[in-house]
């Protein structure tokens, strides 16, 4: 009966799998190009033709920048996912695009896979470009991951700046010529607010700087502007011969223009402060009345709407602040609701809605976007849709309906009309041409609705009327990067940055009349009307983030265009600019045209040939933290089959064994397989076992075979992980030497063997997003149980239960965290009776601190952890190390151990005084200190060094 539930169990789905694959079910054709492969699911061949003629449109143009031509590439699209994203990896080699485009206009108005061409590919370009001299090297010897390895002393924002600037001088839209992009900075160097080089990259956690994008691209825009047109190829080219050095890019930036990184930062902050002055001289800005209280530290109010008169529902998230929703009155009074995770919301009355990203239970590249409903009432988030891909819902005014963006994995996009209480379709409008819907707005009459159109040929503001179905752009297709339209009477009120500085502005309905309404110092954004149709409210921006300011309607006081003055900053461009600047993809060019594939290789992609690539070889961490091992890669290009063989080795107690592990995921249940030979070892403590400290050595080989399924729960702002496995194996033991246990054994007495054992696990997590601020996660769960046996008589018998459990908790201020650890295990009792058949797992608990301990036949563990911030000091020695933040942490831990029939309990209190640190202007934050712990067990102190984690 054991082995039929043992048999059973091995059927059972099972682990995580740290991989995403698409839903199995679909069939992928490639596209065969001179330069790249693109792999694609099969209905969407028509965009997969489009994307490889803007891939190979740009590749000369861009290649050009870096004096490189890269070799052939391969691509995957995804289009079952509601991502608007996109990669170019290093290791394995490839890119990836996820295509449904932004509701927001953060990145502009340029067609989203013009944008995804040209940036994507400049990384491809950027990577290969650094594959030279000892790089190469390293390369040849790791493979990808030495290639990769030996560019850590590049800063991430030359990568990121450099695809911004190539975007920006290959588009008529890239993030370069858009204000808001400048805003930021704009803000910061008009303030005088000081931001040093290291704090500008490394962040603060006290002081809001825009990410390595914005610094990357005026950076690297400096460079082009002011020096030779090689002069960033020869800076690559020179940093690559010496990339071992961490400051080999910054001692060839010197070398190439007389500045190293930091002067750099310097001549480009004051060179963007004197355009940034002259563009302010004799501006008159608008009076406006701040909603939103007086904040302290950087925060963001970014979307919001009425609930009643004078209360507005708002999102607010920032350095101190996890994205919520909040109260805010006419009056200044703010209250907290609830963190979501919404982007943009409607509201009316007591509902707010907006759109959820959800994932797929099973499939990582495949996700929806359903619509989201907080009751204010009563609190509760319900969901109106299902397993649908909505974007930007919008309330009618009378609260029946809700408009909705649909952008489905054909890649077809259309206006649907929901009703608002159960989600049913009422009305459908596909888009004309299929240009890209972009954050609809009803009519006061809710008659007719208003959005962005965009375009290949730019964006449009259209008004359609849901009557006749009649589709008018207000404002015809054009570069002008303008967004979130709103009616008010016969004015249609949007934000544009016609003049240079993003502002509100209106086109009279009836006669095509435009006028500017606000002229703020950095930017107004996002209009939106009261519910008495008197007020303006708008975002406003300034040093310490986005308010929500008022001011009142009045089309007297507002600027026809034709007497607003253009006064742009556009940074990319000089009088002697080297590279032709224009739109690449523009469809009037007859370039452009002639550009287009005549013939393409097509074919369906057969995941059979193309099942294993090896892309990374080399000596890295082993099984353990004290392990080091030799390890060859393969990882296919869906992701479907994940390969790792190699050698591990234990310095300290001379261990070492072969592996080779493969999971193959493309099914809902991954099949799983493990194989390892060589020689194991096992420590015995001396205080319960032996009279010395010992180790007991033998060969093993061992292989082992299971399935397992990863389980996606996640929902709003909580990630939810819910994972099983099982797996069965055979072991076989030899030159076993038990005298460490026993030592009336006689020397030649060794332990010789075999045995099958059957694995089963499962753990789930639940974890809620915190604010950036926060020290750790102020509120979820982890639960793990496993269990390992032999139930099969053989010549060992082995038995493992494992329980833990960890929780979180909110600390007694904003930004603290409690962490709570339990965990038990229980091996087979060891004893001079059992000692030829008895064998021991490697010990899952692990230990605690100021104590190194084995593993015992019942093991039990808490910990207690609370931990908080003590200042942000942005403290920096030189390039040597910034100090991001300190904190302490005080903990209690309790082990209690039981093994040939003795017990003991171990315990420790202290306290740690810990350092976020950035080394050598590295963008990777250490988590390190001192830690002092009172050790109960010998009524000792005992003093450490700690190194916690590592964030990227």
């Amino acid at each position: 009966m054991k082995k039929i539930v043992a048999l059973i169990f091995v059927c059972l789905p099972i682990l995580i799998s740290a991989q995403n694959q698409n839903p199995s079910n679909l069939k992928f054709k490639k596209i065969e190009t001179r330069n790249f492969e693109i792999i694609y699911e099969s209905s969407i061949e028509n965009t997969a033709k489009e994307i490889a003629t803007k891939l190979e449109r740009q590749y000369p143009l861009n290649s050009k920048r870096l004096k490189t031509m890269p070799p052939k590439i391969s691509m995957v699209v995804y289009n079952q996912s509601v991502t608007s994203n996109a990669y170019a990896n290093i290791s394995p080699r490839k890119m990836g695009w996820y295509i449904t485009p932004m509701q927001s206009s953060a990145l502009g108005i340029t067609n989203w896979f013009s944008t995804l061409s040209i940036h994507e590919y400049s990384h491809v370009i950027q990577y290969d470009k650094f594959k030279t001299n000892l790089t190469k090297i390293g390369a040849i010897f790791f493979g990808d991951y030495g290639h990769s390895a030996l560019m850590y002393a590049v800063p991430q924002w030359f990568y990121e700046g450099d695809a911004v600037y190539s975007e920006t001088i290959l588009t008529n839209n890239g993030r370069g010529r858009i204000a808001s992009f400048g805003m930021m900075e704009r803000c910061i160097l008009m303030t005088e607010q000081k931001f040093s080089y290291n704090k500008a990259y490394l962040r603060s956690y006290k002081h809001y700087y825009p990410n390595h994008y914005y610094l990357g691209y005026n950076m690297v825009t400096h460079v082009y502007r002011n020096y030779e047109e090689d002069t960033w190829s020869n800076i690559i080219s020179r940093s690559t011969i010496f990339s071992y050095w961490p400051f080999s890019f910054s001692r060839s930036m010197k070398r190439k223009t007389g500045y190293n990184v930091v002067g750099t930062y310097k001549n480009t902050m004051s060179e963007l402060k004197k355009l940034y002055y002259e563009q302010t001289i004799g501006q008159i800005y608008t009076d406006a009345k701040k909603i939103n209280p007086e904040a302290k530290i950087w925060k963001n109010y970014s979307d919001y709407g009425f609930c009643a008169a004078d209360t507005i529902v708002a999102i607010k998230y920032g350095l101190n602040d996890a994205n919520q929703l909040v109260y805010l009155t006419l009056s200044g009074q703010e209250e907290s609701i609830k963190q979501v995770d919404a982007e943009f919301i409607s509201v009316n009355k007591h509902k707010v809605i907006w759109a959820s990203e959800v994932p797929d239970l099973r499939w990582g590249e495949q996700s929806f976007s359903n619509i989201a409903m907080l009751d204010l009432n009563s609190n509760k988030i319900s969901y109106l849709t299902t397993e649908t891909k909505f974007f930007a819902p919008e309330f009618s005014h009378d609260g029946q309906k809700i408009a909705v963006v649909e952008f489905n994995t054909k890649l077809e996009c259309s206006l649907i009309i929901l009703d608002a209480k159960n989600g049913a379709e009422l009305k459908r409008i596909v888009s004309p041409n299929n240009d890209f819907i972009r954050i609809p707005k009803w009519s006061e009459d809710d008659k007719k609705i208003t959005y962005c159109a965009l375009a290949e040929n730019g964006q449009a503001i259209t008004i359609l009327d849901l009557e006749t179905e009649e589709i008018t752009n207000l404002i015809p297709y054009s570069w002008e990067n303008f967004s979130n339209p709103v009616f008010w009477n016969n004015y249609i009120i949007y934000n544009s940055d016609y003049s240079g500085v993003s502002n509100i502005y209106a086109i009279n309905t009836d006669t095509n009349q435009r006028y500017q309404i606000t002229s703020r110092p950095y930017g107004a954004y996002n209009p939106k009307i009261s519910l008495d149709n008197k007020n303006l409210i708008f975002k406003d921006y300034d040093a310490k983030g986005f308010d929500l300011s008022i001011i009142p309607l009045d089309p007297t006081t507002w600027k026809k265009i034709e007497d607003v003055e253009i006064r742009k900053v556009e940074y990319f461009a000089t009088d002697e600019n080297r590279y032709k600047m224009k739109n690449i993809y523009d469809p009037e060019d007859p370039e452009t045209k002639d550009s287009e594939l005549k013939n393409y290789n097509i074919s369906n992609y057969k995941e059979i040939n193309n099942i294993i690539n090896i892309h990374s070889w080399g000596i890295m961490g082993g099984e353990t933290t004290q392990d080091i091992a030799f390890n060859i890669f393969s990882n296919n290009m869906l992701n479907t089959l994940i390969l790792n063989a190699g050698i591990n080795f234990h310095p300290i107690i001379s261990s070492y064994f072969g592996f080779f592990n493969a999971s193959y995921q493309k099914y809902f249940a991954a099949i799983n397989l493990s194989v390892q030979s060589g020689k194991h070892a096992h420590y015995y403590d001396k205080n319960l076992v032996t009279q010395i400290d010992s180790i007991d050595t033998w060969k093993q080989d061992n292989i082992s075979a299971g399935i397992s399924v990863p389980l996606n729960f996640s929902r709003g702002v909580y990630s939810r992980y819910f994972n099983i496995k099982t797996n069965f194996g055979y072991t076989a033991v030899k030159d076993r030497d038990m005298r460490f246990v026993n030592f009336n054994l006689p020397e030649t007495e060794i332990n010789d063997g075999s045995f099958i054992d059957f694995n089963y696990a499962m753990s789930f997590n639940n974890i809620k997003s915190i604010s950036s601020r926060a020290v750790g996660t102020r509120m979820g769960q982890n639960f793990e149980v496993s269990f390992s046996h032999t139930p099969i008589k053989q010549t060992f018998n082995a038995k493992q239960l494992y329980l833990a459990s960890t929780l979180y908790f909110p600390g007694l201020l904003k930004n603290h965290n409690i962490k709570i650890n339990i965990a038990y295990e229980n091996q087979i009792q060891l004893s001079a009776e059992n000692i030829y058949e008895t064998y021991y797992y490697v010990s899952k608990i692990g230990t605690i601190r100021s104590y190194g301990l084995g593993t015992y036949a019942n093991s039990f563990k808490t910990t207690i952890d609370y931990k908080m911030p003590l200042c942000y000091p942005d403290f920096s020695i030189g390039a040597l190390l910034h100090i991001k933040r300190i904190k302490m942490l005080g903990f209690y831990d309790l082990f209690i151990v039981n093994d040939f029939n003795k017990t003991a309990d171990f315990s420790s209190c202290g306290g740690q005084l810990l350092f976020d640190v950035c080394f050598l202007r590295l963008p990777i934050e250490i988590e390190l200190g001192i830690e002092a712990a009172y050790n109960l067990y010998d009524s000792k102190i005992y003093y450490a060094p700690v190194v916690f984690g590592i964030s990227f």
